[in-house]
């Protein structure tokens, strides 16, 4: 099976091998090429957890980098595979964000992640919130109509 990443310009070729053993493994075998080692049941989840692992490698330094251009801090990090969203972000500043966002083009994850940050100021979709996105994307109405695509 193939995968693609567009969020990180990656694709890779995922096998699975089968196996009766509880603990599941993921191997690197060639650049770009995984074997999942598993029962037949857990074959999604451990491939889930690995696109989780790509994600905190990824997408953290990626919130780091944004944050620091925008001067929106925040406070902790999560990396999730949550159904109905790409992200959130709490009164207390701590962001979420889904690995899913990996397999989008790196413009609509810069707007989701800049989309979060402006909410450590304006917890809510106010005049006020969209201003403030649009300082930093000014074309965010464009980039929302092409995530309803994605959802």
């Amino acid at each position: 099976m193939k995968l693609s990443l567009p969020a990180i310009n990656e694709t890779w070729t995922v096998t699975y091998k089968t196996s009766f053993r509880r603990k599941a493994t993921v191997k690197i075998l060639e650049q770009n090429e995984i074997m999942i080692t598993s029962r037949i049941r857990d074959r999604k989840y451990v491939l889930h957890k690995w696109l989780q692992l790509k994600g905190r490698k990824h997408l953290i330094p990626w919130l780091d980098s944004l944050s620091a251009k925008t001067a929106l801090p925040y406070n902790k990090i999560s990396i999730r595979g949550q159904r109905t969203r790409w992200g959130s972000c709490s009164e207390h500043n701590n962001i979420n964000l889904n690995y899913k966002l990996l397999f989008l083009e790196p413009e609509l994850v810069d707007y989701i992640i800049i989309h979060e940050l402006c909410h450590t100021k304006h917890l809510n979709h106010s005049q006020e919130f969209w201003q403030l996105v649009a300082k930093f994307h000014p074309n965010h109405r464009d980039l929302r109509k092409q995530l309803r695509k994605h959802h």
